[in-house]
């Protein structure tokens, strides 16, 4: 009962609050500068009636609250349907509109890398409400113009698996659409998962309704085969349009051998939307999270009060974007010269001592010293809007309502979450294993089997892709071809293979220079490029490791049993494969195994080192155990990507993956670092995804085995 009078307390608050709003005397300013801003918001028409009436009441607010000041501002609002076949050329006119201060939305993340590219060419300030796909946010990052305000889906991932997590779960599945929405879940999601000791049970992907059968159709599969074992499975279910929610339910009606009803069902916010209320009735276990106001703000409830319902997913988000817009414009009048995208970063780095909130009344003192040029600490109804001092892209921390939905009853609002665990909602730190806490563990008292002694040394590093979109992996190669140059090899003991197609591109703004840092020196410099993409085949690696030279293959590791090998390989990677250029060749797990077998049988190496820069790289790992005298360590484990690094703004370009970064910075530092502890440094330093070791039991003990052994000095 104590919750329940916590609820009617804020609802009589709530009562009070909008009563005195609406009987407060129209007190106006005699001779009140008004400044009028034309604003654009791009939302679904689906929900028209539901944007427009919160914007009505952003609106009101507003006025309300800059009643009695001298000066004013006021948000002109033009609306356009997100839907809209002309959206591309709208967005471009608006973006190119002097006189349209801003845009705010579209919705959806696919609109919005839309709008980020109309609005990014003209500095146009664009604010989005909802759209928070992670690769959006990333590449617009330091750029100056967007302004997120929900976290990006690894937030909202997070959450979907610690309410997994809270709701018993062991094993996970997660089903997404396959496009830039769901790549967000897609790269995030095993490496979550394992960070809070649930089992991942595989990534499934769609994008029409047959595919969709076709992965619940495994899906299914998977699940039966582990209901017997009495365990508590959750399917996570993050699809980026709301009608494919309809094609879930269909799907599951028209398969009635299907088991899934039995799943416990966590769905990612697009499927919090009233146009599903009664079309949902296949009977699974409809559940899941959505972006919501801050619980303590009181919105939901003066929403429910307004409106009689519950808000809908991002309606609280678009009523903060109107006010953090009107308090921006405001700080502009007081520096006029410096433009609206950094007079925005002036309110959010705020910190002047500030009790308000979102209500008129408050809102009326936060205008009071802007006005006056002192920035107070804002918060909105979703919370405070801390952002990142140093790339303002997005706030740092959203609220998600966990929700559940029944045809009966509709959706219902139980509780909230976040990834910081403020202000009443319940952290998802609280089941966080954090990385470090969970890394592997090795045989302190491992054996080393009898080696022959150590008198050569070579390296072989490949950069497996083409293209300026993929000028990391190449960079990171020719970083890793400085850094051996640094520990003693010379180019006759380092086979390079690379396409060379990036240091002389013409999207190149430096021309003959490769940076793995945006300060950093040009690794380019002095390269010595043995193949080139185009004069190999992935198989022709067999002969190059086995020191068969040949026509095709001229330079070889010319190894022998006192020979160390280390093989260096950045790319792309699938399960189980590792791509060759922008074709469809591919080197499968099985085939590298036999590759690197055969130069063991020949007796072609004494010790070999294999680092893989590949998204799956663990599963070409686990294809090649066995082998003796060979280790791997992957960026990524079995199941899940790698991430890039470091970004070149300018360029538009990553310049490194993490992984390669703390590699070379690593060894640099300490080149007789021992492969434990070399393990343990990336482990700590590569974010995103589980730095992995695989067949060490075959190697030798890897506390006492070092990197020295790899490197000429």
């Amino acid at each position: 009962m104590k919750l329940q009078s916590i609820k009617y307390g804020i609802l009589a608050l709530a009562c009070g609050l909008c009563g005195a709003c609406e009987d407060e005397p129209a007190v106006q300013g005699s001779g009140a500068e008004v400044k009028e801003y034309r604003v654009a918001v791009v939302m679904p028409g689906e929900n028209q009636s539901r944007w427009e009436r919160v914007i009505s009441w952003a609106m009101e607010d507003l006025e309300k609250a800059q009643r009695g000041l001298s000066r004013k501002v006021k948000l002109k609002v033009e609306w356009k349907d997100e839907n809209a076949p002309d959206l591309e050329d709208y967005l471009k006119a608006v973006a190119a509109d002097s006189d349209v201060a801003a845009v705010i939305g579209p919705y959806h993340s696919s609109s919005a890398r839309m709008a980020s590219a109309c609005c990014g060419a003209r500095r146009k300030t664009l604010i989005l409400p909802t759209a928070s796909s992670v690769e959006l946010q990333r590449s617009c990052a330091g750029k100056d113009f967007l302004w997120a305000l929900s976290e990006s889906d690894i937030g909202q991932c997070e959450v979907m698996l610690t309410q997994a997590l809270m709701d018993g779960a062991e094993n996970v599945y997660l089903l997404s659409r396959e496009d830039d929405y769901g790549q967000s879940f897609i790269d995030w999601f095993t490496f979550q998962a394992v960070e809070l000791g649930l089992m991942s049970q595989g990534n499934y992907t769609y994008s029409t309704p047959e595919d969709m059968a076709v992965a619940l159709d495994k899906i299914n599969a998977r699940f039966e085969d582990l209901r017997h074992d009495d365990v508590f499975q959750t399917l996570l279910f993050a699809p980026s349009r709301t009608e494919d929610a309809v094609w879930l339910d269909s799907l599951v009606r028209i398969h009635p051998e299907w088991k899934l009803r039995g799943i416990n069902l966590i769905c990612s916010d697009m499927v919090y939307a009233p146009t599903l209320a009664g079309r949902l009735t296949s009977g699974l276990n409809w559940g899941g999270m959505a972006l919501a106001a801050d619980p303590v703000s009181g919105f939901p409830t003066v929403y429910q009060v307004k409106y009689g319902d519950e808000p809908l997913n991002g309606e609280s988000h678009l009523y903060d974007a109107l006010v953090f817009l009107a308090y921006g414009l405001t700080a502009l009048q007081w520096e006029p010269e410096s433009g609206l995208n950094e007079a925005l970063k002036r309110v959010v780095d705020g910190r002047a001592a500030y009790d308000g909130g979102w209500m008129a009344d408050d809102m009326r003192q936060a205008f009071a010293l802007l006005q006056s040029g002192v920035y107070p600490n804002l918060v909105g109804v979703t919370g405070n809007w801390d952002f990142d001092e140093e790339k303002y892209t997005s706030v740092l921390h959203s609220a998600y309502a966990h929700w559940s939905y029944t045809p009966e009853d509709g959706f219902h609002t139980w509780d909230y979450l976040s990834t910081d665990g403020s202000r009443r909602t319940s952290s998802t730190l609280a089941g966080w294993n954090w990385a470090v806490s969970r890394m592997e563990s090795f045989d302190e008292n491992a054996i080393d089997p009898a080696y022959p002694s150590l008198q050569h040394n070579w390296c072989v590093l490949v950069a497996a892709s083409e293209g300026w979109a993929n000028y990391r992996h190449q960079a990171d190669v020719y970083a890793m071809y400085q850094l051996m140059k640094r520990h003693g090899y010379d180019d006759d003991h380092i086979i390079l293979v690379a396409e060379d197609d990036i240091a002389w591109n013409p999207k190149n703004l430096y021309p003959g220079v490769v940076r793995v840092h945006r300060d950093g020196g040009n690794v380019y410099d002095g390269i010595r490029i043995d193949y080139r993409l185009d004069d190999l085949k992935p198989e022709d690696l067999e002969a190059i490791l086995a020191g068969e030279a040949g026509g095709r293959t001229p330079y070889v590791v010319a190894g022998d049993e006192h020979t160390n090998v280390f093989l260096f390989w950045s790319g792309h990677g699938v399960y189980n494969g590792l791509n060759w250029g922008e074709g469809y060749e591919m080197l499968r797990g099985q085939q590298l195994g036999k590759m690197i077998r055969k130069a063991y049988e020949r007796g072609n190496y004494r010790k070999m080192f294999v680092a893989l820069e590949a998204c799956y790289g663990g599963s070409m790992a686990e294809a090649c155990k066995g082998i003796p005298g060979v280790v791997f360590m992957t960026a990524a484990n079995a199941g899940e990507t790698s991430k890039a690094d470091v970004q070149d703004y300018e360029m538009n370009i990553w310049l490194s993956n993490g992984f390669t970064r703390a590699f070379q910075e690593t060894i640099d530092a300490n080149p007789s670092i021992s492969l434990r502890d070399l393990y343990y440094k990336l482990a700590r330093n590569t974010v995103g995804s589980h730095v992995s070791v695989y067949n060490e039991a075959l190697y030798g003990n890897i506390f006492r085995n070092t990197m020295s052994e790899y490197l000429r000095e």
